[in-house]
């Protein structure tokens, strides 16, 4: 039996993730206890991780030339996701989500923009 490949099809985004001791009130400000980046989207996500346990991985979505686009790429290409059917459009906004995540509740509260690429489409997978 051979090992094929697991193929993703969706959304991928940078997630920026702060740690906060308490959820802020409105009009107020709360210092980030810990704060990091990562690479997001369920479908990346997944093939991300998958990857990591060695499975070979392809993931198929739309980012930018922008500096979320390039560290969704690195990202990936470090895990050695296949990326050969990423779409990359030049010169628009790739997604990316800041999550406040309370420490003690473990509550999180995401704020998100899809950016300005297009979806995928039947156009862009070449089969």
């Amino acid at each position: 039996m051979t090992a094929g490949v697991i193929v993703g099809l969706g959304h991928c985004t940078v997630d920026y993730l702060g740690l906060l001791p308490r959820y802020p009130d409105r009009d107020e400000k709360v210092e980030i206890a810990e704060f990091s980046q990562q690479g997001g989207g369920p479908a990346a996500t997944a093939l991300a991780t998958l990857a990591c346990f060695g499975a070979k991985t392809r993931f198929v979505g739309k980012i930018s030339d922008d500096p979320f686009g390039d560290f969704i790429r690195t990202g990936h290409d470090n895990l050695g996701v296949d990326l050969s059917h990423l779409v990359t459009e030049k010169g628009k906004v790739s997604p990316f989500s800041f999550s406040a995540v309370e420490m003690g509740a473990g509550l999180r509260t995401i704020f998100w923009t899809r950016g300005s690429v297009e979806g995928v489409g039947p156009e862009d997978i070449d089969v």
